[in-house]
């Protein structure tokens, strides 16, 4: 990730879309308080997407789930809002230092999924219980 690379000192790298760059003083103590010891959060996270989903993000990385579930060590595909997603730092150093980083990469590139493809920034497959603000440590990807 980039902020890896350029070296910036953060705590937590948040997706944002141009209408949320806005953000109102007390987001990172809203985020150290709302996060816990989590390392990741995300509106309307879902731990498990099911094959028959009508949410068409799910379709499409089921679609590619055979390529994506052993570059990932997950079963099932996961989803969640984009914009708001939080990484805490710990997180995004195993996600750049991930030993199939390369692989990931790889597979971005080809990809036509949305989920997996068009957002070189992000790809995780976290686990946790569904909510408005659902959140656990990455199991997964960043093991």
């Amino acid at each position: 990730m980039w902020v890896v690379e350029e070296r910036w000192a953060f705590d937590f790298f948040v997706v944002l879309e141009s209408d949320m760059l806005l953000v109102n003083p007390g987001y990172e103590a809203f985020l150290q308080r709302e996060m816990g010891d989590s390392e990741y959060m995300a509106v309307d996270f879902r731990p498990a997407v099911e094959p028959d989903t009508d949410w068409r993000p799910g379709q499409e990385a089921w679609a590619e789930w055979s390529t994506w579930g052993p570059l990932l060590g997950a079963e099932v595909p996961s989803g969640a809002f984009n914009p708001g997603q939080a990484f805490r730092r710990s997180l995004v150093m195993r996600m750049v230092e991930h030993p199939r980083r390369g692989a990931i990469r790889q597979a971005m590139e080809t990809s036509k999924a949305v989920p997996f493809g068009r957002d070189p920034r992000t790809c995780a497959s976290p686990g946790g219980p569904p909510g408005r603000a659902a959140h656990r440590r990455l199991s997964r990807l960043a093991a």
